[in-house]
């Protein structure tokens, strides 16, 4: 084996390694999933994050949809369909303009995730509102609105 060709196994090696290592603790990892873990790492979870700041999408408003809401009170908070075979996920919506621009779904029966604490089963806010703290739970993100700064 050449050395280039012992690079590019090094690599393969590194990237496969790292993929699984990343995705073992939480299988069905998405993009939320991975920017709050990276934050956190990062940062620790004693500074909020702004969401805002961290997605690398445009959005202006975001729903999140606790275990238990239906879909009829999904569709009449979103004002459209909404596509969802159980009402046993947690489901975080984000719209730029007023359409659905990403959707991401966490199962109640996963171990992992990310839930928004909040009193209501629909919490919303807008980009400039999407700050919120962090706690961790086993393998789950919590995110508590961080009312400290929030604009009106």
């Amino acid at each position: 084996m050449g050395d280039n060709e012992m690079k590019r196994f090094c690599l393969l090696f590194v990237l496969i390694w790292g993929t699984c290592t990343m995705t073992s603790s939480c299988s069905k990892g998405n993009l939320i999933d991975y920017t709050i873990t990276d934050y956190v790492q990062k940062n620790g979870t004693y500074y909020p994050i702004n969401l805002g700041n961290e997605l690398d999408f445009e959005w202006d408003s975001m729903f999140f949809f606790s275990v238990g809401c239906s879909l009829e009170e999904i569709q009449e908070a979103m004002g459209y369909p909404v596509l969802l075979d159980n009402d046993l996920s947690y489901l975080m919506v984000f719209l730029y303009e007023g359409h659905v621009v990403r959707q991401f779904r966490w199962d109640y029966s996963d171990s992992c995730g990310v839930i928004i604490e909040t009193s209501n089963l629909i919490y919303r806010t807008d980009k400039e509102n999407s700050s919120f703290h962090i706690r961790q739970n086993n393998l789950s993100y919590i995110l508590e609105p961080d009312t400290t700064n929030m604009k009106k």
